[in-house]
């Protein structure tokens, strides 16, 4: 029997989760192989997305196991006809709706399985960019994870999509500015600042996400990253926070009073 070693040098492989960790696995040439109980096992698996897909509309963890499964299985049967990209591309996107799910019902634990599944995938295809992208996803969930339980942002749906008068996404980008300029940041960082949050913020509530910690790190993200020189990641995550019960007065963030009351106290 040949061994295969997934290849993987990256980050994602060092995480023991059964969607992510493949030790022996068959080639085409092994004797005892059956083609059929991969045929079967996926058709078990299509069989129970749709019904969870019915019962669920899309939202339940079971649902996005289900995915997780048939991406997981994919991949083994990938592996075992030697990389084949097309088994590879369909993990890919069973995987993709595993991620989303677990996004919207706050699953990390699940969410950093999958992540880490999509890294070797695209390692596997020599998508070196994308698969930086996705360790770079990795990484911010474990900031995330690292976030006590009980300290965690909680909200009951997501933002309410709804567009803003120009008069008013001025009004709101100035409150933002007032807010920063307390935390003892000069009047011309703020207003540059101020921009970057409510700029974060729109386009969130446009595509009507969860405001949950993972959007409040990743935008602390993006504005380090263009303005490294101005603010550090640990005070640009607190700014974003202290902004987002000013953005309520505007917006339906989805946030749980408990938690507008707790982050005005920021």
């Amino acid at each position: 029997m040949k061994v295969i070693q997934f290849p993987s040098t990256s980050r994602a492989s060092e995480i023991a989760t059964p969607v992510a960790d493949y030790e022996v696995l068959q080639t085409p040439d092994t004797p005892n192989r059956n083609a059929r109980d991969f045929d079967s096992e996926r058709a078990l698996l299509a069989q129970r997305i749709e019904n969870l897909s019915a019962l669920a509309n899309g939202t339940n963890p079971l649902l996005a196991g289900a995915y997780a499964q048939m991406g997981q299985l994919l991949v083994q049967e990938a592996v075992v006809r030697g990389l084949d990209g097309k088994l590879l591309g369909e993990a890919d996107v069973y995987l993709e709706k595993a991620q989303q799910i677990s996004q919207e019902v706050g699953d990390l634990k699940s969410l950093e399985a999958v992540l880490s599944e999509r890294s070797l995938i695209a390692e596997a295809r020599g998508e070196t960019e994308r698969q930086e992208h996705i360790e770079e996803e990795i990484n911010l969930l474990a900031t995330v994870r690292a976030i006590p339980s009980k300290d965690r942002l909680q909200y009951d749906f997501p933002a309410e999509s709804r567009i803003l008068p120009r008069g008013e996404q001025s009004l709101l980008t100035k409150e933002i500015a007032a807010t920063i300029q307390e935390s003892g940041i000069s009047e011309i960082e703020s207003r540059g600042l101020a921009k970057d949050i409510f700029t974060a913020v729109y386009r969130g509530v446009s595509q009507e996400v969860w405001f949950d910690d993972m959007f409040v790190h990743r935008a602390a993200r993006e504005i380090v990253s263009t303005r490294a020189d101005a603010i550090s990641s640990k005070d640009a995550v607190a700014l974003v926070y202290k902004s987002l019960p000013v953005a309520s007065q505007y917006f339906d963030l989805g946030l749980k009073e408990k938690t507008l009351r707790q982050l005005e106290e920021l």
